[in-house]
């Protein structure tokens, strides 16, 4: 039965490529500075393949910055990475959908720091962090939707965590 299930659903299987752009917030801890902002715009891009119903999702996804400042000083963080996922893809209707996405991500943050008189330094560190998603999406036509999603993830520096967060509206084709 498992057999023919998978011959099924390979009978049924699709490439397709998606990008989306959107606004991004970035948990950073701006406790004592004068000034900070957690909203950036993010985007992202990627291949995935649907199994019927079910698939999955290579990406890569750029959440965006944040910045906090002092008189004189400005510090700024930044998240990006690859993305595996699994999806599950439940039609609700002929033209609704949805996408529920759990994974990894392979995300670099950068850290960058100026000193208004002395200079600036930026320094970078890879972590692999949990990747959840969920998506809306309506199709224009059979090979071409519309999604509404919410993405989520953690930046790393120095054993210090961010939540990291993308509210995009995208394009997916289907070929």
């Amino acid at each position: 039965m498992a057999a023919a299930s998978l011959a099924s659903s390979g009978v049924m299987a699709q490439n397709y490529v998606y990008g989306a752009v959107g606004a991004s917030d970035i948990d950073l801890g701006c406790v004592g500075a004068a000034t900070c902002d957690t909203k950036g715009t993010a985007f992202k891009l990627g291949f995935g393949r649907d199994l019927g119903g079910w698939g999955f999702e290579l990406g890569y996804a750029d959440f965006g910055k944040a910045k906090a400042s002092d008189p004189g000083i400005t510090a700024e963080a930044k998240a990006q990475g690859v993305t595996l996922a699994a999806v599950w893809l439940p039609q609700l209707s002929e033209n609704w959908g949805l996408a529920a996405r759990a994974g990894i991500g392979y995300v670099k943050t950068t850290l960058s720091a100026s000193i208004s008189g002395v200079g600036s330094a930026s320094d970078s560190e890879w972590n692999v962090a949990p990747y959840l998603g969920l998506g809306i999406h309506y199709a224009l036509t059979k090979s071409a939707k519309l999604e509404l999603g919410v993405d989520f993830t953690k930046g790393e520096f120095e054993d210090e965590k961010a939540d990291v967060r993308a509210v995009s509206l995208g394009f997916r084709y289907a070929f």
